[in-house]
């Protein structure tokens, strides 16, 4: 029968052998290379006694990567701080013989927004060419989605890439505009709302042709307004009034026939309003008080009229573009495309309408429709 002594030993050899072997019972143990950390920066998990399984590691008791140790249970794991939460967190590393804890405090980062704008052209329109990068602890944020505003109240959204940079093509009206970018998180990330500097870019445009053409009709009819005018005065000038023929003599007697009746007045009738006219209420009347949901009406307005002339074309399913490019070559294109293209530059791009733009849809909504009702379409 053993002795007290020799179940001691028996019992203190084993403890021995469970320290020393791997994965045997000894503890894990985790270490971090920081305590605090931003959004970006990297965090070195390490320890030892993991024996020789796949060690977890846990992130507020989520799994975030696995490491697998060394033939000593030795371990190291870099954990990139991405869509993690301000405040302090619950951290720690898990295998088949154990686990181990500590703290990761999250801070919050200030990201850098930078912007440029460059004048450029976009299918024949003048526009700006608008690029930029979103960084935070010197790297890329992607995923990020920058509002630009241009003029202080036309916005239009974009999204970074893969190393945090952006770009926007907006066709806009020529002269000098302001664009700045803005970016805030609702995902989770670490990051503050940043804002760039405000860019001030000039766009070169042409001859401004509407208005100059407006003025140029307007001279005209003036011009023949007042040649007709004219006319008229002179031809009343030059004719000389019929001689009055002499009274006939006392107790003569007047012979030839009697004088003929005087026909009754015809009365005048009531002017025929033209189709054109109709269509031009029609216009005014969808315009409204000329903003950019008037433009846009008299444009669905158009589309409805013509896919009625054209049954299954389809039309109100087609872009501005292709609707231009629909009609293009036919009765009421080129009508057509004026209309497309101002609806385009106002809904899209963001211009803001003027009395011009308003006139254009308007004409181009009478001309379309009376030019392909003329055609047969």
């Amino acid at each position: 029968m053993p002795t007290g002594r020799a179940v001691l030993a028996v019992v203190l050899a084993c403890l021995v052998a469970v320290a020393v072997l791997p994965g045997m019972g000894g503890a894990v143990t985790v270490a971090l290379d920081r305590s605090t950390a931003g959004w970006g920066e990297t965090v070195r998990f390490s320890g030892d006694g993991a024996g020789s399984g796949a060690v977890r590691i846990l992130v507020d008791g989520l799994e975030a990567g696995r490491a697998q140790p060394t033939a000593t249970g030795a371990y190291s794991y870099d954990y990139l701080v991405d869509r993690l939460p301000e405040g302090v967190h619950v951290v720690g590393v898990e295998t088949g013989g154990g686990m181990a804890e500590a703290t990761l405090e999250v801070v919050m980062t200030d990201p850098v927004l930078r912007l440029g704008a460059v004048p450029t052209e976009h299918e024949g329109e003048p526009a700006l060419r608008c690029t930029g990068n979103l960084t935070a602890n010197g790297r890329g944020v992607p995923g990020a989605s920058v509002r630009l505003v241009f003029d202080r109240k036309t916005p239009a959204d974009c999204i970074t890439g893969p190393a945090g940079q952006f770009e926007l093509l907006g066709v806009i009206a020529p002269g000098t505009h302001t664009v700045v970018a803005n970016v805030s998180f609702d995902d989770g990330r670490p990051l503050r709302p940043a804002t760039s500097a405000v860019v001030e870019a000039t766009v070169p445009g042409g001859f401004p042709w509407l208005p100059a053409l407006a003025v140029v009709a307007v001279l005209l009819l003036a011009g023949v307004g007042g040649f007709l005018y004219w006319r008229g005065y002179r031809h009343q000038e030059r004719a000389e009034p019929a001689p009055l023929a002499p009274p006939p003599a006392a107790g003569s007697e007047v012979r030839g026939r009697p004088p003929e009746p005087m026909a009754p007045p015809v009365e005048s009738a009531a002017p025929v309003p033209s189709p054109g006219s109709d269509l031009r209420a029609t216009a005014l009347r969808l315009a409204g008080d000329g903003g950019r949901e008037g433009i846009e009406a008299v444009y669905r307005g158009l589309v409805r009229r013509l896919a009625e002339r054209e049954p299954g074309g389809r039309l109100e399913g087609l872009t501005p573009r292709e609707l231009a490019a629909r009609f293009e070559g036919r009765p009421g294109g080129l009508a057509v495309g004026r209309v497309a293209a101002c609806y385009e530059a106002v809904a899209y791009a963001g211009r803001p309408p003027t009395p011009v733009d308003i006139e254009t849809v308007v004409e181009g909504y009478v001309a379309a429709l009376t030019e392909t009702a003329r055609a047969g379409e």
